[in-house]
């Protein structure tokens, strides 16, 4: 594994711990936790990762897969009703469409 996919590989685990935790923290309960994942990482890739996340977890995730300027059109359409609860992105100008828009949340 190269050294920039490790380094992606750790940052996309560390957020989807850190989403995780906060939806813990939510409050109520939590026996049917899942998030909605937009990604615009390829599919074979990251598809394990997510699966070793609910494995660990149990938390299921639902996870829309497409192109990120897409992906990114569709928040920006959604806008506060997004069901996205996290955005991956592999094209800065596609998460910073959505960042401008202020539809992201400081973690």
């Amino acid at each position: 594994m190269t050294n920039s996919r490790l380094k992606a590989l750790i940052s996309l685990l560390s957020a989807l711990f850190l989403t995780a935790s906060l939806t813990a923290c939510a409050g109520g309960e939590n026996e049917d936790a899942s998030l909605t994942i937009y990604s615009g990482r390829s599919q074979e890739f990251i598809e394990p990762f997510f699966a070793a996340f609910t494995e660990a977890t149990g938390i299921e995730l639902d996870v829309r897969y497409g192109d990120s300027a897409a992906l990114a059109a569709q928040i920006l359409e959604e806008g506060d009703n997004s069901p996205a609860d996290l955005f991956l992105s592999q094209d800065a100008g596609a998460l910073g469409a959505v960042a401008g828009a202020k539809l992201l949340a400081s973690l």
